[in-house]
């Protein structure tokens, strides 16, 4: 990232481009109003994370397939990358919102919509002067643009996550199972090395156990102790199939103390050791070299 970015604003500029030098979490900001017959926002497929609050007028959002949703102030949508959408007129021609777009997904798992599709909120006055503050805040970082704006950017997303993952919690939103399984199933591939999954996991998502354990069983069909299991092992085969770790690299990776302990998971697993995983390997890319 370059050392210093200037960015000025005309006055009737409503909206930032992050610049193509900068790698930032940040990617876009938009606000106030907008005459959406006139100047439309159109949301295509894209890597980006949009997160759109509406602070004034009844716009209408437009989804494939010709699904309308008709918003109302304090609506919030976070659009998946993949959810190609559009806004259309409602009540009247022009409409108050904030808009960001960010480079990657939200650490709350209340803010996950699964792929292709939204998540949609509704925040409360107090919620909604946070989000405006948090706005506001992420307008001031982005005029001087330095080597630390990115960090002001990431802890400014995490308090905006924040602020409406609990308002979500408040209003007793409910997150659908099979959103739940995605999320956690996601959580598993990218904690392989985790001694308890299913305590972190139940955090994760604000179930408890048994929650956890039923939706497993009905949409995975497995528990989700198997189920990390198996994705651990299935990650140990991949590795030894890569042949760039050792057995106690691998064992270490995967939150094993003792190889020991490794050998015979992944033994009890695929029916071999992971030694004699890699002497089958070796014997049969030999018996290839010499046909």
């Amino acid at each position: 990232m370059a050392s210093s970015h200037e960015i000025s604003f005309p006055p009737d500029n409503l909206e930032w481009v992050c610049p193509k030098t900068a790698q930032l979490e940040l990617l876009f900001l938009s606000w106030k109003h907008r005459f959406f017959r006139s100047e439309p926002i159109i949301i295509s497929p894209r890597a980006v994370w949009i997160y759109l609050v509406v602070q004034k007028g009844n716009p209408v959002f437009l989804l494939e397939g010709g699904r309308r949703l008709s918003l109302k102030p304090g609506d919030v949508l976070v659009v998946h990358p993949q959810c190609a959408c559009n806004w259309v007129e409602g009540k009247g021609a022009r409409a108050e919102r904030l808009h960001w777009a960010w480079r990657n997904p939200s650490r709350c798992a209340e803010l996950l919509p699964r792929s292709g599709e939204h998540v949609r909120l509704k925040i409360d006055a107090a919620v909604m002067r946070q989000a405006e503050k948090i706005h506001a805040a992420c307008r001031h970082e982005v005029r001087n643009l330095d080597d630390k704006s990115n960090l002001v950017l990431e802890h400014l997303r995490l308090r905006l996550d924040v602020c409406l993952a609990r308002s979500v919690q408040r209003n007793g939103s409910r997150v659908s199972s099979a959103t739940r399984i995605d999320l956690a199933l996601h959580w598993m591939k990218n904690h392989l090395s985790q001694r308890d999954p299913v305590a972190s996991i139940c955090d994760y998502l604000h179930v408890s156990r048994s929650t956890l354990h039923y939706i497993f069983l009905k949409h995975v069909g497995e528990s989700p102790s198997v189920c990390f299991q198996r994705l651990k092992m299935e990650q140990a085969k991949r590795l030894l199939q890569e042949r760039r770790l050792s057995v106690k690299e691998i064992a270490y990776n995967l939150g094993y103390h003792y190889c020991n302990d490794f050998s015979r998971a992944y033994k009890v697993f695929t029916g071999q050791r992971p030694r004699s995983h890699l002497l089958n390997q070796n014997t049969s890319q030999k018996y290839l070299k010499f046909r």
